[in-house]
């Protein structure tokens, strides 16, 4: 009996033991370098710090949104259309018309109707009037296609710890003023797209990651807004890098340093209400 009383006061301990342990225990784990930065893993800690927890550390992401699955269906369709005309204009033929665009989008709905992989609320309908939209401004502001879909990786050192930072442009036109950097956009107009500022944090990584590439480049960083047909542009000089520089910092040392507080309100997404108060 005596064995059995001892073997069950030390499991006892050890319990209580953890208990203890758990509650002193740090709510969040700091991330440790390396870190593959992008423009979306900044701006969604920025967003909320607990919902980036919760999705890039615990790896519990959101369900699709219907203008996530939208977006995905628009950006493939265009970059098939995108190449195309790229490849058209270096052989010396007319660029694929509109009606190849919509047959690409029209195909790959279909494709992905049946594969199950649409979120409930997005229309064909729509796909096609924003693709229509595209190859409208396509046309209108017509210039050599460089680059589609194009990933670039350059060294990003924060506090003496190595990261990379990491983008994918939609794609990079030569113009007479110098190159294009277009993001597409298929999400309501706003002030923020239409004039953005000197210190955009897309346009600004975007621009930082070409120019570690091509560091004399001059030309504009541009969002194209397939709703309305508008653009909001900026001149790559104009960007304040040490701006951008700045807020991206601050997002990975709070990263580094377990700093992630939930931040309720109109930018957090919800999801860190899984982890309590």
């Amino acid at each position: 009996m005596e064995g059995t009383a001892a073997e069950i006061g030390a499991r006892l301990a050890a319990s209580a033991a953890a208990l203890e342990a758990e509650r002193e225990a740090p709510r969040f784990h700091p991330m440790s370098a390396p870190i593959d930065l992008s423009y979306t893993l900044i701006e969604n800690y920025e967003r909320c710090p607990a919902c980036f927890y919760v999705s890039q550390v615990l790896g519990l992401g959101e369900a699709p949104t219907p203008e996530l699955s939208l977006g995905g269906l628009v950006h493939q369709a265009l970059e098939i259309h995108a190449k195309a005309w790229r490849e058209a204009e270096a052989e010396g033929r007319e660029p694929p018309d509109a009606a190849a665009l919509l047959a690409e989008g029209r195909t790959r709905y279909l494709a992905q109707v049946r594969a199950g992989g649409v979120a409930e609320g997005v229309t064909l309908d729509e796909l096609l009037a924003m693709l229509s939209m595209a190859n409208r401004m396509l046309e209108e502001n017509r210039a050599e296609i460089l680059e589609v879909e194009r990933r670039i990786s350059m060294p990003y050192v924060v506090d003496g710890a190595g990261h990379r930072m990491i983008a994918k442009l939609d794609r990079i036109d030569r113009t007479q003023a110098g190159i294009r950097i277009v993001d597409y956009k298929t999400g309501a107009a706003s002030k923020a797209k239409l004039e953005p500022k000197k210190d955009d944090l897309q346009l600004g990584i975007y621009a930082m990651v070409v120019r570690h590439e091509m560091p004399e480049v001059g030309g504009h960083a541009e969002y194209w807004l397939l709703r309305t047909g508008q653009r909001g542009s900026i001149e790559l000089d104009a960007i304040d890098e040490d701006k951008v520089r700045a807020r991206i910092d601050k997002a990975v040392r709070g990263m580094m340093a377990g700093e992630f507080p939930s931040r309720p309100g109109q930018s957090c997404r919800g999801l860190c209400a899984i982890l309590g108060p």
